[in-house]
């Protein structure tokens, strides 16, 4: 047996199986040699390729490859016995992992032939599938946490709860033009929160993130209005809706990237499908008739 051979039958148990090739059972080991015969096929007809030509991996990246690999066991004589166990030798499995490499490379390289989708290609595309760009209601808050700790006298219940008390009063004489930098502020100097440190932001958060307490008040707040104080397990809190953001679709421009890298992604693995698919056909054409036999292609690959 190969070294190439043993080590694709190494792979195809372990993908269809889980075990070892000398752990299968007569049937098993039959499908497994089927499955393994047929990747050193595939692999043989992409390194013979056209495309291949000139194809060479570096040293440097086959050994940092090598070294991944060893990575995975305990001790150089845990791989050295798995891969006796395999009927493998270190170099069988340098030689094996410099084909794989080159198989990587050259379905890359065919990839990279893929053209890219036009602008309006993307947009007919976001215009096409309007439901899949609708964004819940979502609020941009800030919040003053006061912790309850009976271990810190200022943190005692009673005394948290005067101190959060006292910050409400200081935010409701404060006109709606200033409240956002008069809580910003009060966020700094009095919130236990990390949050402290950004002014008590917690950022832009759809109903669900934040603890149930805080958001049946956050959510039933008109924009730029602050909250009663409420209380949650982390302590007490005083709540401050800075934005409300209707639900409604997402605009083009802030999934634009999103979707230009998810066509790209679908068009390359077509680039790359129909490349093997003509590669096959033209080594064997009875077998490029079967849709699911370039499936297994795919995956194996």
């Amino acid at each position: 047996m190969t070294g190439v051979l043993a080590h694709h039958l190494m792979r195809a148990a372990l993908a269809r199986y889980g075990k070892r090739y000398d752990q299968l059972d007569g049937a098993e080991q039959r499908r497994a040699d089927a499955d393994a015969r047929h990747a050193m096929r595939v692999e043989a007809l992409v390194l013979e390729s056209a495309e291949a030509a000139g194809v060479v991996i570096p040293e440097r990246s086959l050994t940092q490859t090598c070294e991944e690999v060893a990575a995975r066991y305990e001790s150089p004589e845990a791989l050295a016995a798995d891969l006796a166990a395999n009927g493998l030798t270190p170099a069988d499995l340098r030689t094996a992992l410099e084909r794989e490499l080159m198989v990587e490379t050259v379905l890359e390289k065919v990839a990279s032939m893929t053209p890219e989708a036009s602008e309006a290609e993307i947009r007919a595309w976001y215009d096409a599938h309007p439901m899949k760009f609708q964004a819940p209601e979502t609020r941009t808050v800030r919040h003053i946490l006061v912790t309850i700790n009976d271990d810190i006298p200022e943190n005692r219940r009673a005394a948290a709860r005067a101190r959060i008390d006292a910050l409400k009063v200081d935010l409701s004489g404060v006109t709606p033009e200033d409240l956002g930098a008069r809580f910003a502020d009060l966020a700094l100097r009095h919130s236990e929160c990390p949050s402290a440190l950004e002014g008590g932001r917690l950022g832009r958060v759809p109903a669900g993130k934040l603890y149930p307490e805080i958001d049946r008040v956050l959510f039933a707040l008109a924009e730029g209005s602050v909250g009663d104080v409420v209380e949650t397990e982390a302590g007490f809190h005083i709540v401050y809706c800075e934005i409300v953001h209707p639900a409604g679709q997402v605009p083009f421009a802030e999934v634009r990237d999103k979707i230009a890298e998810a066509m790209m992604k679908k068009r390359r693995e077509k680039t790359q499908t129909n490349w093997m698919a003509a590669l096959l056909k033209g080594a064997a054409p009875e077998r490029a008739k079967s849709k699911a036999d370039l499936e297994v292609l795919g995956r194996t690959v």
